[in-house]
């Protein structure tokens, strides 16, 4: 039969990697990271100012759309109402002049 397998629970400490102190059951992550040398992350404090001024840039773009939106239906609707009258004018000055209405039909002939 084959010999039996160690487990790594039963690995030597020298067998472990000597680049990662040993973790404690009252080290938390933050603190096993910093005695690793990796930079600890920023604070809670930063982190909601951060969260505060990605708010309030949000807030700022919702406004200028909302803004946006408005000038745009109102330059539709006023763009509308100028093709209206437009129209309107075309077609009394059309039937003024008798011109108003499809033209005369030709009809081709082979």
């Amino acid at each position: 039969p084959p010999p039996p397998r160690a487990s790594v629970r039963s690995a030597p400490t020298s067998a472990r990697s000597r680049s990662t102190p040993p973790r404690g059951p009252s080290m938390g992550p933050r603190q096993f990271w910093a005695a690793v040398g990796v930079p600890v992350r920023r604070g809670l404090a930063e982190s909601a100012a951060r969260l505060a001024k990605t708010d309030a840039r949000l807030a700022e773009k919702d406004t200028l759309v909302a803004s946006l939106s408005e000038e745009l239906d109102l330059a539709v609707k006023g763009s509308h109402k100028k093709d209206q009258s437009t129209d309107q004018k075309d077609q009394r000055a059309e039937q003024e002049e008798g011109t108003y209405g499809p033209g005369p039909s030709r009809v081709e002939r082979s």
